[in-house]
């Protein structure tokens, strides 16, 4: 029998004041809304109900770690911040799209499982 697949989720940070205004990248300061800790809590919701689930990984953005905590409470894990997650946005890193997949990634959260 074959080793299953690692599958790796991806959730974007929840709603913050900027959310649909502009790309702050890595703007320090920037927290999520009462919305956004609404889609954050959703989020661990659905996420706990997964089988496997191996870690939580999280940006240092407070916006993507406080969107990553809920999610790490819920599954009783700790969040990690791998060092190289501060070079995922970082200028001359655009797509054609203008940068915006560069930029979206430094507020990703990720869970393998």
């Amino acid at each position: 029998m074959a080793d299953a697949a690692t599958v790796v989720l991806l959730v974007r940070h929840g709603l913050t004041p900027t959310t649909g205004i502009k790309l702050p990248g890595q703007a320090p300061g920037l927290h999520l809304t009462d919305e956004g800790r609404r889609q954050a809590e959703a989020a661990a919701a659905r996420i706990k109900g997964l089988p496997k689930v191996a870690a939580v990984y999280s940006s240092h953005l407070e916006r993507a770690r406080e969107t990553a905590a809920p999610i790490a409470r819920a599954l009783v894990f700790f969040i990690s911040t791998p060092p190289w997650s501060a070079t995922l946005a970082q200028p001359g890193r655009e797509d054609k799209a203008g940068g915006r997949a560069a930029a979206n990634a430094a507020g990703l959260s990720a869970c393998a499982h």
